[in-house]
């Protein structure tokens, strides 16, 4: 066996073990502490009780104003100030974060989804698709990555639904390495990615 790394079939990204395109970011829930700072000429106001990881989001806590959906720390310059609003902003039932992200403070901009955000992990589903082009008169297949909450991988296959794709691989966004039937890999640290 040679140690040479094995090109996945689809392509990941490294950062924080995600299993995702490169054009999408998925945040990992994790509940953020906070402390009431009391204040010399007002009220109390919140603050972090210790920074929150880059690339996490939390539900609003008590306190907060009833519009605010999310906190989020960006992942790019660890900003935990950023707040996603109801009415500016909408976050599906599969987590999915429109319009998509951007962090004007460092210009960080993805498509993005909340994992954990109706309570179930966020899966990363791996398809390949074959597609005719027109004017090479031939097959291209053209590799997606689909995200859906579910409990397990089968309830994942499952919302995928019914369609003319083959499933390369089915494994929790965050944190995960997942491994088809077909022997094939999607992986989130290409590093760790040996024959």
């Amino acid at each position: 066996m040679s140690n040479a790394p094995v090109k996945p079939s689809i392509m990941a990204e490294v950062d924080r073990r995600n299993a995702v395109s490169q054009d999408t970011f998925v945040f990992a829930r994790e509940e953020w502490k906070f402390v009431e700072m009391a204040q010399d000429d007002g009220p109390s106001r919140l603050a972090f009780a210790e920074p929150p990881r880059p690339g996490t989001w939390t539900p609003p806590c008590e306190g907060l104003p009833a519009n605010v959906l999310a906190l989020v720390c960006c992942p790019k310059c660890k900003s935990p100030k950023i707040v996603i609003l109801q009415g500016t902003h909408h976050v599906d039932e599969m987590g999915r974060l429109s319009p998509d992200f951007r962090h004007h403070g460092c210009d960080f901009a993805r498509k993005a989804y909340l994992d954990r955000w109706n309570k179930k992990p966020l899966y990363a589903i791996a398809v390949e698709r074959k597609v005719y082009d027109r004017v090479a008169k031939a097959f291209n297949i053209v590799k997606e990555i689909h995200y859906c909450h579910a409990s397990n991988a089968g309830e994942a296959r499952f919302h995928l639904g019914p369609g003319n794709y083959r499933v390369v691989a089915v494994g929790p966004a965050v944190g995960a390495l997942a491994v088809d039937e077909h022997g094939e890999r999607a992986v989130a640290d290409l590093t760790q990615l040996k024959n």
